[in-house]
């Protein structure tokens, strides 16, 4: 199944999520982190759901899905075990073109979620089509463990260093800063989980006005 790898900036859009069972869990988990609006229609939701409820990280349409209900919605997903419900779902997600996920049916979705490595702000998506999502999660488990915690910290301090650089420095010079603070060695240190080794070798390349500012 060919499809386009893209991250939705999902911060205060409304998501609905159609059941209340396992499947729904999961994608609310992801959905809570990205920052989602989120609302769960279904008569009856587990106990990990009940616990986002209490903590105010969704709201709860206790009730059946019905047509109607996702109105005002920027994007949709039917996660029930009710597969005629789903495509209920999926027919009112098409006549409003909304952005869909139909659990079930991938082949009916506008998107699919691929399974993820996330290491701060370092995210690694996988995906198989559909065809083997054992071998997704599997390449997944490999993944997180080659890449450490230590790739977000890296990412969070080369943040600052590309702010300050798009207000002091020109083109060329910021090019070849960005390029020396990820170069080779710089990722196989980080591979190696020697973060301390990072710093000293991106120090070499950042200029000193950099750090007396930040200092300030």
């Amino acid at each position: 199944m060919a499809g386009l790898p893209v991250f939705l900036k999902l911060e205060d859009k409304k998501v609905a999520v159609i059941g209340g069972g396992s499947v729904a869990s999961r994608k609310v988990s992801s959905l809570v982190e990205a920052g989602a609006e989120i609302v769960v229609i279904s008569p009856e939701i587990n106990a990990r759901l009940e616990g986002m409820v209490e903590a105010g990280l969704l709201e709860w349409r206790q009730k059946s899905y019905e047509y109607g209900d996702l109105k005002g919605f920027w994007l949709v997903i039917a996660a029930t075990s009710d597969s005629s419900v789903n495509h209920q779902v999926y027919q009112e997600a098409k006549e409003m073109m909304q952005l869909y996920n139909i659990a079930d049916r991938p082949d009916l979705s506008t998107f699919y979620t691929a399974a993820r490595v996330k290491k701060g702000d370092l995210q690694i998506a996988i995906s198989t089509g559909g065809k083997a999502p054992a071998l997704s999660a599997e390449i997944r488990r490999e993944l997180a463990d080659k890449f450490g915690d230590c790739f977000g910290e890296y990412l969070e301090f080369a943040g600052e260093v590309r702010e300050w650089l798009l207000e002091n420095e020109d083109l060329e010079e910021r090019r070849r800063i960005l390029r020396a603070i990820a170069s080779r060695e710089i990722f196989d240190n980080l591979l190696a989980g020697d973060l301390d080794r990072v710093f000293r070798e991106m120090e070499k390349a950042i200029p000193e006005r950099f750090f007396n500012e930040r200092a300030l």
